[in-house]
């Protein structure tokens, strides 16, 4: 990663999460095997401090704390993301611009909450054709992306799927290109699992076994119920001078 904001564990007892940070007129491009600029959660790792019934010490991991602001920064040519807000709250994206990256311009999800995207330029990104274009929203609450201009995306211009919930898309501009791939405008997608089926995450209930007596710790959560839903995309401007994006068959 270019610039990571990671969780940690902390002392003994207590995580000490990552928070009030302003990023600003900086330029991250290059990052072959990740992305420009992240928030994300520590790995998994097993808290000698919380135990479950069994006795077994419950996987744990810790997020990114809140109060987070980039301005006016760009993030381009990355292996992954030019974003990737995957951890934490209250973030804010001022004035930026992506650029050809692999995946998506901008990438919410893991339960980031509370994220507010501002005049944000999207040119060329996801060169891979799979990964939503300028913006892709997994696991996500109170999102807002106003006034977004975006040219070329690779495959389509706003991709949302999983367990999204409260996204406002105003007052945007998209624009097919010549290497728009043929996909849908917008894709709202429910996903099936939790995201972290397997492992605890933010408003989940972790359980810990260890199966069969071996010497292996494996963490069950139960997730948040997967929902899409309250979802608005008002006043926004859809382009396709290239005839790159095409409507379904009749009755699609």
């Amino acid at each position: 990663d270019g610039i990571a904001l990671d969780g940690g564990a902390g002392g003994d007892d207590r995580g000490f999460p990552v928070q009030n940070t302003v990023i600003q007129n900086s330029r991250v491009s290059r990052c072959r095997a990740n992305d420009g600029i992240v928030w994300h959660s520590n790995s998994p790792y097993r808290d000698k401090n919380f135990k479950s019934e069994d006795g077994l010490q419950r996987i744990r991991w810790d997020d990114v704390g809140g109060n987070h602001q980039v301005i006016n920064c760009v993030s381009s040519n990355n292996g992954e993301n030019g974003f990737d807000i995957t951890s934490g709250y209250d973030i804010t994206l001022r004035g930026c611009t992506t650029h050809d990256n692999r995946h998506a311009g901008t990438t919410v999800a893991h339960y980031a909450r509370n994220v507010r995207i501002y005049d944000q330029v999207s040119i060329n990104d996801d060169t891979r054709r799979n990964f939503g274009g300028a913006l892709g929203v997994g696991d996500a609450r109170d999102l807002l992306v106003d006034n977004m201009r975006v040219y070329n995306p690779g495959l389509r211009f706003i991709n949302i799927t999983g367990d999204a919930q409260g996204i406002e898309i105003r007052n945007c501009t998209y624009t097919a290109g010549p290497d728009t791939d043929r996909s849908d405008l917008i894709a709202i997608v429910r996903g099936t699992d939790g995201e972290f089926h397997n492992e605890p995450r933010n408003n989940s209930t972790p359980v810990t076994r260890n199966p069969e007596g071996a010497d292996v710790l494996t963490g069950i959560a139960t997730t948040v119920p997967q929902k899409v839903k309250d979802i608005h995309i008002h006043g926004c401007t859809f382009n396709i001078p290239f005839g790159a994006i095409y409507p379904g068959a009749p009755g699609k």
